[in-house]
């Protein structure tokens, strides 16, 4: 619904200099959460029934995110106040340090682990229903790209502040549950995986951004969106199975 209007109303300059910051952003993401996503999902899915041992796990993964959170958000700074070519992307990146703190307190492994998809999909639904309704109303013309990007950066939040909320009704998170000893070597694993799979998912979009220009790297990031479409029905697809999967195999079935 939205991207047809944002690629016709921001032009491919716009686009281009969105996604190339939008990349940078998803990286420090990236190293900020590891493997704490889907190793999250795996060790809540094997927990569920035990509320003391979900919120051991809850615990100690929030605060191993927000930990490395602190330390990209540093990193980050440091890297643009640093680098000459990064200059003309302040604006984009200073906005996306929102995305990076917000991505650390969505918690999203907790309700796939709990397969609370009903939960997921009626919020998911209500925020990007927001979202929609946005940016046709916020971004009217090509100087609006730092609107839409702050609209995509609200919808990370808002998500955020509601499975915070939402996950008190299943853990509570506490700094005596925080275990650090027992997950670093997964959480690492499953992150150095990550990080490899990401080489041919979304650094293409970030090394054309630095050697080329926006207009090329916007068209190029237009045609990466229908790929996408066709993943995310894939990913939505693997998304539920897994928490299930790992439920069954811990009950032996």
């Amino acid at each position: 619904l939205v991207y047809p209007y944002i690629s016709r109303v921001l032009g491919a300059d716009n686009i281009g200099m969105y996604s190339y910051a939008d990349g940078i952003i998803d990286y420090f993401i990236l190293f900020a959460s590891l493997g704490i996503i889907p190793f999250g999902v795996r060790e809540i899915a094997r927990v569920k029934n035990d509320s003391q041992k979900a919120s051991q796990v809850y615990s100690t993964l929030l605060a191993l995110n927000v930990i490395l959170t602190v330390v990209a958000v540093v990193v980050l700074i440091v890297t643009v106040n640093m680098i000459p070519k990064l200059e003309s992307y302040r604006q984009f990146l200073y906005i996306g340090i929102s995305k990076i703190v917000f991505s650390s307190l969505l918690v999203e492994w907790l309700f796939q682990g709990l397969s609370e998809f009903k939960y997921i999909t009626i919020r998911s639904i209500a925020v990007r229903s927001f979202f929609v309704v946005s940016v046709f109303c916020s971004v009217r013309d090509s100087s609006d790209a730092p609107v839409y990007y702050i609209l995509l950066c609200l919808s990370i939040a808002f998500n955020a502040l509601f499975n915070l909320y939402q996950s008190g009704k299943y853990v509570h998170f506490s700094l005596k549950n925080i275990d650090f000893r027992l997950i670093m070597v997964p959480v690492l694993s499953f992150g150095f995986y990550k990080i490899l799979t990401s080489m041919y998912t979304s650094f293409n979009i970030v090394y054309l951004g630095s050697v080329t220009d926006d207009t090329q790297t916007g068209y190029y990031y237009t045609a990466t969106k229908l790929y996408g479409i066709i993943m995310s029905v894939i990913t939505a697809f693997t998304t539920v199975m897994v928490p299930k999967v790992s439920e069954m195999l811990e009950d032996g079935q």
